[in-house]
């Protein structure tokens, strides 16, 4: 999801999944719009922050510095065609 000043991403590894809650108001490295313009499903991406839970009590990063590692060349399944 994004917003103006507000990017969501869900990190899933192994099972978990955590929410990235990036905000325009901790970003520090670069332009927040570019940082997040070529992020994709499926991309690997480098995160720095700290963590916290968001206003829902949820688990979350909140970063200072969003970067794309990796670009996903085949794109995956959303979780309504197949994927579990």
């Amino acid at each position: 999801n994004q917003g103006a000043n507000m990017v969501f991403y869900d990190l899933v590894a192994d099972g978990a999944k955590i929410q990235i809650m990036c905000q325009a108001q901790h970003h520090q490295v670069g332009d927040f719009k570019d940082s997040h313009a070529n992020i994709n499903r499926g991309d690997i991406i480098g995160v720095r922050g700290f963590v916290g839970r968001s206003k829902t009590g949820e688990f979350s990063i909140f970063p200072r510095e969003v970067k794309l590692l990796t670009a996903c060349l085949h794109m995956l399944p959303k979780d309504h065609q197949g994927l579990k």
